[in-house]
């Protein structure tokens, strides 16, 4: 190989991603069970490679489309490893689970 690739992705990073894909199809789930509205694309989630001109600085992204989490419906967290793009969408799932906890209780009293 001519030129080594400047971005690696270890097991370590893959689990954690796919970890905090898995809690973000529970937080959806819950969503969905309250709310039921929803678009078909919820979830998705891609690891975003830098493109040929970002390839020198090794940013990693992490997309998610979703509808039902947070306040917009399409996000991306940047880092310079999947590692660290994924610890600054695990800060903005963490206080998404937050919001569902009390929509949640809030449901369950006008019950």
């Amino acid at each position: 190989m001519a030129n080594p690739p400047k971005v690696a992705i270890s097991s370590e990073e893959i689990y954690d991603f796919l970890c905090l894909r898995n809690k973000i199809f529970e937080l959806i789930d819950r969503s969905i069970a309250i709310d039921g509205h929803h678009k078909s694309y919820e979830g998705r989630m891609s690891i975003v490679f830098p493109n040929r001109f970002e390839d020198t600085e090794g940013v990693m992204k992490i997309k998610l489309d979703c509808y039902v989490l947070g306040p917009t419906r399409h996000y991306y967290w940047a880092g310079k490893t999947l590692q660290e793009a994924t610890n600054k969408a695990r800060k903005d799932v963490d206080q998404w689970e937050k919001e569902v906890e009390i929509y949640e209780q809030e449901c369950d009293n006008q019950d």
